[in-house]
Order: C-alpha cells, then sequence, then structure tokens
C-alpha cells in the first residue's frame, strides 16, 4: 500500500490508542492521516491478540502491542464508559521520544482537513486541548453546580478539557512522572472522579494547557447547534453512544451521523478493512416507529410535539451557552489557534426525525465527503 507522495515529517506524528476491537477503526483513519497529512501514525493496541502481523506493511503506520498497561498504576478507578485503557494515553508518549510533538486522537473523531499549523504553534505549559463544551456551563452530576464538582475533582479553573484531542510537546511531557501523580491524585480524588484520565489531566494542568478553538475538537454537542460555518472542523468527534462505525442514521436525514458513517466507510474501503463486525444498527419496534414517525408528520405540520419543543428549548440553551463562552474567551485574547473570530449571529435549524432532532450537514461537509475519494485516489 503506497503512501501519496514522499515527502513526510519525521518531527510530528499522530497516535491512538485502542483495544482490539476498535483497531480496525484506528487502521483505517490512520492510513487517511498518512495520506493527508503525510506523518507517520503510532496505533497502541492493548488487552488482544497482536495484530500487528497482517498491518505492518503499510509504510507510516506503526504497531505497539500491549506496552502500555504494565505503566498504568493499580487501583486506578474506572467504569464501563471510561474503561482503564483510557489512562494508557497519558504514557504513549515514552516510546514516541524522536518527535518533537505529537497529537493523540481518540477513534472515535474522523480526519476533515489538514492545518499544519499546529506544529509551529506555542505550547508554553506542553499541552494543548479543546474545552469540553458538555460542561461549558453544567455539571455532569445533577446533584452538584459546576464549581462543586470542579472542586470533587480538585480543579479551581474554570476551563475543563476534553482528551479526545492533545497536542503533546513530546520533551515537556517526559518530564512529568505520571504514574507517580495519577497514584497520589487518585488517593485524594477518587471519589469524584467520573471521567477519570480527564479528570486528572485537568487537575495536572489546570491553568497550564493552551486553548484551542472548536474546529480541533469539534465535539457532538455542537452537532446541533450550527457553527461549523465559524470553525470548520479539523477533527470531528462522535463524543456521544453512536458511533460512526454502527451505521445509526435515519434515513432521509443528511445529518453528521448519515456523513459520518459514509466517510468513515470510504476511508475503512480504501484502506481494506472490514467494519461489518462493528455495525450496530439500533432496532425500533414497530410502536416505537409508528410513534416517532407520527411526531415527524405533525412537526411537518407546523405542529411541535412536547418532545420537539423541549429538545429545541436545549438547543437553544447550548446555543445560549456557546455565545457566551466563545464572547468570554474572544475578550480575554482568543483561542490560541485563533485569536480573531465572528460570532455566529444565526443558526442552520434542525430537523425533528420524531426521536431526536437531526442538522443537515452544510455544504463543505458534502464537499470534504467528495475529496475523501479525491485524495485516496491521488495516494
Amino acid at each position: 500500500m503506497a503512501v501519496c507522495g514522499t515527502e513526510m515529517s519525521s518531527q510530528h506524528a499522530f497516535y491512538y490508542v485502542v483495544d482490539e476491537r476498535l483497531e480496525p477503526v484506528a487502521f483505517a483513519l490512520a492510513c487517511h492521516l498518512v495520506r493527508t497529512w503525510r506523518l507517520d501514525v503510532h496505533i497502541f493496541v492493548e488487552g488482544g491478540a497482536t495484530s500487528a502481523k497482517r498491518r505492518a506493511a503499510v509504510p507510516g503506520v506503526y504497531y505497539h502491542e500491549n506496552e502500555l498497561s504494565c505503566l498504568l498504576p493499580d487501583g486506578v478507578p474506572s467504569s464501563e464508559k471510561w474503561p482503564r485503557i483510557v489512562y494508557l494515553r497519558i504514557f504513549a508518549p515514552r516510546f514516541l521520544k524522536q518527535y518533537e510533538r505529537v497529537i493523540y486522537l481518540d477513534a472515535d473523531l474522523l480526519p476533515i482537513r489538514r492545518d499544519d499549523r499546529i506544529w509551529s504553534l506555542p505550547l508554553p505549559h506542553g499541552l494543548a486541548a479543546t474545552h469540553d463544551f458538555e460542561v461549558t456551563h453544567d455539571s455532569p452530576l445533577p446533584e452538584m453546580s459546576r464549581t462543586e464538582w470542579l472542586a470533587s475533582i480538585g480543579v479551581h479553573a474554570p476551563q475543563y478539557l476534553n482528551s479526545g484531542v492533545l497536542v503533546i510537546d513530546v520533551a515537556a511531557w517526559l518530564e512529568l512522572d505520571f504514574a507517580a501523580l495519577l497514584q497520589d491524585y487518585v488517593a485524594a480524588h477518587a471519589n469524584g472522579m467520573r471521567m477519570f484520565d480527564q479528570d486528572f489531566l485537568n487537575a495536572v494542568f489546570q491553568e497550564r494547557w493552551s486553548g484551542l478553538s472548536p474546529s480541533w475538537n469539534f465535539q457532538a454537542c455542537l452537532f446541533s447547534v450550527g457553527i461549523d460555518d465559524a470553525f470548520p472542523p479539523i477533527f470531528l468527534h462522535f463524543s456521544k453512544p453512536d458511533k460512526p462505525w454502527m451505521g445509526r442514521f435515519r434515513e432521509g436525514v443528511d445529518d453528521l451521523d448519515n456523513w459520518g458513517y459514509q466517510y468513515l466507510s470510504k476511508a475503512a474501503r480504501r484502506a481494506g478493512v472490514d467494519m461489518n463486525g462493528l455495525l450496530s444498527p439500533k432496532k425500533i419496534n414497530v410502536l416505537s416507529r409508528l410513534k416517532y414517525d407520527f411526531r415527524r408528520h405533525i412537526s411537518g405540520l407546523g405542529y411541535r410535539p412536547s418532545k420537539e419543543r423541549k429538545l429545541r428549548g436545549e438547543v437553544a440553551l447550548r446555543r445560549e451557552n456557546l455565545i457566551a463562552y466563545l464572547a468570554d474567551v474572544k475578550a480575554r485574547g482568543g483561542f490560541a489557534d485563533r485569536r480573531e473570530y465572528e460570532i455566529p449571529s444565526s443558526f442552520r435549524e434542525a430537523v425533528f426525525d420524531g426521536k431526536t432532532l437531526r442538522l443537515p450537514a452544510g455544504g463543505q461537509f458534502n464537499d470534504l465527503l467528495m475529496m475523501v475519494e479525491l485524495v485516496e485516489d491521488m495516494a
């Protein structure tokens, strides 16, 4: 399998940390990254049988098998949603010392476009990330205010990063003894931890990480808000239960769930990866289907059922909070990668499908979907 072009940077790289189940997804995305960014991509596979033999022939994609789990201290808390593997992204840079800067990516992010300015962006504290927009004004725990929740995990700064995209200065990162820091943190805050490695990183780097614009980690909570024109996604993050490899989307609504599935399918096909084993479309019984279709029908007639009114109220509040957040960041000098930007004054409206709101993907996304084929054909 050939790599697009011959110029490959030896200073920068991407990396994934996945289990055996998501290794095919990471491999498909890695192949696309190698072609579009012309950089090495490292895939750390933990807890499964070796996959290196069947993947080793791909230039620019490098495998690491079960190298990280032994570095994780005993007794760290985890959950079904946040298993122990989430901590391992923290330790991977010690195996990437040959690079000046690396970017960690969750496997549920789709690489949409390339922006090389990230490699020269100043990182005074060795880390850049995007704010977690799910908790811009809210707490993930209904029994606690946002301030109380942050205090319970040892975070006094108002900003809370999302660990799905981490831009790391390798030398600065390796100066920290993360195993010892993690042990100390768990001893003090284990009872409050809910997002585990993310809580830990926010405590360690509070007020010492460079904040990137939403473009770098365009999270699922932003899908229905309609700010993709103001902040065109570089990495589109399906940070929600429905992942792009599951095939969970509403036929006839060209939203990001539908678009993301088509995008990943094309990338997987080009990489020779079979994603069928990961498909898990939701099964909807007849009564539920009739209920959803009825709601959608009366919504189309101009009457909004209570479910739709509730969802649109939540989107309106999310927009209000987002606008306030963007205004606050702008007043403080802007994002590390983008000092000037216009706060949207109007938004595209989402379509109610009878169950949820789905924002039709903008024209730029359809253009990008075509670019996947164009870029891969040039490889």
